[in-house]
């Protein structure tokens, strides 16, 4: 919705949900109205507008841990994507949905206040760092280095 924005906070519209949607994404977090939730009007940003191919791997689970799933990771995804490495796999619980895209070059992406720690640093450790908040607008390392991340058609 382009005329929604947090309470109080017009700077704080569906784009800045889309930065960290996993913990923005909240029904608790309500519009100008008072009652229009973030979920409800960034549908895209929030999940209820899917992406063809954004799906859980219905097999995956935690290593060594056959009953923590997808399933488990969407319960409390604001704390178990990052640390458990599920964001490829739990791409819907994670909401890490991002289209394939056509990757040319350095986007010069880097983490927030650490600029040696480029898309060089995210593909070493993809499963954790392709979470990585980045300094360009809460930009995550998924979006600013797919090819790191695996998101290149």
């Amino acid at each position: 919705d382009d005329g929604w924005h947090k309470r109080n906070q017009p700077d704080k519209d569906c784009a800045w949900v889309a930065e960290y949607a996993v913990e923005r994404c909240d029904d608790d977090l309500v519009g100008e109205d008072g009652v229009t939730s973030a979920t409800a009007a960034c549908r895209f940003t929030c999940g209820a507008c899917t992406i063809r191919g954004c799906d859980d791997d219905t097999a995956w689970t935690v290593e060594g841990q056959p009953d923590k799933d997808c399933t488990w990771i969407s319960e409390s995804a604001k704390y178990r994507c990052p640390s458990s490495g599920a964001w490829q796999a739990c791409r819907a619980a994670c909401q890490t949905c991002t289209p394939l895209v056509q990757c040319d070059g350095d986007s010069g992406f880097h983490k927030k206040d650490e600029p040696e720690k480029d898309c060089a640093w995210v593909g070493e450790k993809p499963d954790t760092r392709c979470l990585t908040k980045g300094q360009n607008n809460g930009e995550r390392g998924f979006q600013g280095c797919p090819a790191e991340c695996g998101l290149c058609s």
